[in-house]
């Protein structure tokens, strides 16, 4: 997603096996995730011989929280958080609290952190600066 949003401010478009090459990651693979990210209205796919994927959305309007819930789901440190019957000790475990009260502030932060935010941090880092990750 920081390469389509810092490519594609550009070009208007990004190749997807341009951005596997720059990334160091498998072509086939950036498809698959290209594809859940196009199903949750994150990118859109631009056809065509010069075609190509772009963000359908501006990166500070696209959460961390976004992405991660088109490729994983909604997050949850536990299974018995998101749904309290799997544990016949639900309601009565103070585990499950402090899993709750995790899951909860990993998610706020999540929330909270857009992808112009990670594209300020990843700028920081090109550039040596100190990236500061304040929550």
């Amino acid at each position: 997603m920081i390469d389509l949003a810092a490519n594609g401010q550009s070009h208007g478009k990004v190749s997807l096996n341009h951005a596997a090459e720059r990334q160091g990651i498998s072509a086939k693979y950036l498809w698959q995730i290209a594809s859940q990210l196009k199903s949750a209205g994150l990118i859109h796919a631009m056809p065509g011989a010069c075609g190509g994927y772009g963000l359908a959305k501006s990166p500070d309007a696209i959460t961390l929280a976004e992405i991660l819930e088109a490729l994983e789901g909604k997050f949850h440190l536990v299974p018995c958080v998101a749904k309290s019957s799997v544990c016949r000790r639900s309601g009565s475990c103070v585990s499950q609290m402090v899993w709750r009260e995790l899951s909860a502030k990993i998610n706020e932060v999540l929330t909270s952190m857009t992808l112009s935010d990670m594209m300020r941090k990843q700028a920081d880092l090109a550039a040596g600066a100190p990236v500061a990750y304040t929550i």
